[in-house]
């Protein structure tokens, strides 16, 4: 998860841009340990924050993409498919371009 985190807070940082980073349900500890991480690395962000999916839209949507690719990688043909569809439209997802060198497959 750092990798991922620090690859897309690095790709859609400008100069003097700070990232917010919202995580579902991670305590403060943990936050904490995950900010600290980021920094060293280089990432610029406020901090870690916690929020439960039901009071974030985004953090909603990002569950809506992990189940897709958890199912696509269990063998369900349908998420499969939707997954390859937005490969082929070439869309982003949290800062991850389906057409790199990496895929959301890959990298989750």
């Amino acid at each position: 998860m750092l990798e991922v985190l620090e690859g897309a807070i690095k790709s859609k940082g400008k100069l003097n841009t700070t990232a917010r980073v919202f995580v579902d349900g991670i305590d403060r500890q943990k936050a904490s340990e995950l900010t600290n991480a980021l920094r060293v690395r280089g990432a610029s962000l406020e901090r870690v924050r916690s929020r439960r999916d039901e009071s974030e839209p985004m953090i909603r949507l990002a569950d809506m993409w992990a189940g897709c690719i958890r199912a696509a990688r269990g063998g369900s043909q349908e998420e499969a498919k939707m997954l390859d569809a937005a490969e082929q439209e070439n869309s982003t997802f949290g800062g991850l371009h389906f057409n790199s060198q990496r895929s959301m497959k890959e990298v989750c």
